[in-house]
């Protein structure tokens, strides 16, 4: 006989048994996170069989509510996690409820669709591959689709930068790395930069830099400066690019990474004197990346339905992966 259990604390789900090929939630992240309830399914030997928080306070919609800290052992599992979770969501008047997403999107949200033989890279979402079947088994479909791409980096260095620098330069734009700033000033950056650049984007909801710097801590020191460039138009913060080797490559074959992975590529809308910025960014991380010896680059979790993002052109790029965010209306 299984058993639900509202836990008095959400941050006790940090101190759960999980098997193993589970995503790690750690009490650093739920502090930061902050659900408003979190509920686990116990199987008669009192091992946990499914999990999942919930937030309905500050979400990235009025009425929507949102699930995350998700995982299930098996469908029958899934439906009886995800129908309390929905149900719980309903009486607190949400309307919709959206998952798998772990408070908003700055946090680890989506599944990796099944059907790639890529191995995982560095920062990429990881979980069972039948997990976006348990939510389709509960009632929730599709509303979002992301994508992996994976290119030559020379297709990226190969765009004229010193021209494009020059004419950059003379409206005002100036290029800096990590190293030139303390580690605060960089964050408050990208802050400044992605609160302009992603407010448009589905299910965005805005942070405060604080957080963020709180969240960006454990990977300041690990932060190589020539894979985190940043760009200023007459002094403010204008683009950045923030990319990583594939180290998990590394830890599988003993050997250097062969590919860089772009995490994040983001300029400030409305500005025409940024016309070709993020392109000009993209290649001075290609040309780095080379020179260390690494062949492609990874666009990583970019949003399916937006062209504009994407780093590589039509026929540069293969998709190595597909991912999914989930969502259903509720009673």
């Amino acid at each position: 006989m299984r058993r639900l259990e509202w836990l008095a604390d959400s941050a006790q789900v940090a101190t759960l048994a999980t098997p193993a090929d589970w995503p790690v939630v750690d009490t650093v992240a739920v502090s930061r996170q902050a659900p408003d309830a979190t509920v686990v399914l116990w199987d008669r030997d009192s091992q946990i069989v499914a999990r999942a928080s919930l937030w309905w306070r500050r979400t990235p919609r009025d009425g929507v509510g949102v699930i995350g800290h998700y995982g299930a052992r098996d469908t029958d599992a899934a439906r009886e996690i995800l129908h309390a979770a929905a149900a719980r969501l309903a009486e607190t008047g949400c309307t919709h409820a959206i998952g798998p997403m772990d408070g908003s999107t700055w946090e680890r949200y989506r599944l990796a669709l099944p059907g790639s033989a890529a191995a995982p890279f560095l920062l990429e979402p990881v979980q069972p591959a039948e997990w976006p079947a348990h939510w389709e088994a509960a009632g929730f479909e599709i509303i979002g689709r992301y994508r992996s791409d994976r290119a030559r980096l020379e297709v990226l260095e190969a765009r004229d930068p010193v021209a494009v620098t020059a004419r950059l330069a003379e409206q005002g734009v100036t290029i800096t790395t990590f190293a030139d700033h303390q580690p605060a000033e960089v964050i408050d950056a990208i802050h400044s930069i992605s609160m302009a650049a992603f407010a448009d984007a589905p299910w965005f909801t805005p942070i405060d830099v604080a957080t963020l710097r709180a969240q960006y801590a454990p990977a300041v020191p690990l932060a190589d400066p020539a894979f985190v460039q940043l760009a200023w138009h007459d002094g403010a913060p204008a683009a950045f690019v923030f990319a990583v080797p594939d180290l998990l490559e590394s830890r599988r074959t003993g050997q250097p990474p062969s590919a860089l992975v772009l995490k994040t590529v983001a300029v400030r809308p409305g500005v025409r004197a940024l016309a070709g910025l993020g392109g000009l960014l993209l290649a001075r991380v290609a040309a780095n990346a080379r020179a260390r010896g690494m062949r492609d680059g990874i666009h990583a979790l970019m949003r399916d339905d937006n062209v504009k993002v994407r780093s590589f052109g039509a026929g540069e790029a293969t998709t190595i992966r597909q991912y999914a965010l989930f969502g259903r209306a509720l009673a």
